[in-house]
């Protein structure tokens, strides 16, 4: 082991402060009830309109993006016909090659102008 590289150590109350903060934020997101049923309502007119769901994020958002992709086209909570759902985060050469030739400003900016349609969330855009 690298003697300048500090090993983790336990923390006392780590654990109830980390959970503390989770409930706080959770408490914080009953907030949000109408935007998160904006959402609901765009993502379900978007998919009975026959468009896809492209979703994206960094870090461990990332992973969200990928496991929500998942549930909408597997299932969730019961089974039925898969729908299409695609998480951006998953093509590291796609996202490695444009960050590396254009920035990180476009990092997803071009997948969903080669993967998304014209028309895609026109008539189902976020509202409020």
């Amino acid at each position: 082991m690298n003697a300048n590289v500090d090993a983790p150590t336990a923390t006392p109350g780590l654990f109830a402060r980390a959970l503390d903060e989770h409930l706080r934020v959770a408490r914080l997101s009953c907030s949000l009830d109408n935007q998160v049923a904006l959402a609901a309502e765009a993502i379900v007119g978007a998919l009975r309109a026959g468009k896809k769901i492209l979703l994206c994020g960094n870090g461990g958002s990332a992973a969200d993006s990928q496991h929500i992709a998942a549930e909408i086209t597997v299932g969730f909570e019961k089974t039925r016909r898969p729908l299409p759902a695609i998480a951006l985060t998953t093509d590291s050469s796609a996202l490695t090659a444009c960050v590396n030739d254009l920035g990180s400003d476009s990092m997803f900016a071009r997948q969903v102008a080669a993967l998304g349609n014209r028309d895609d969330g026109r008539s189902h855009q976020l509202q409020g």
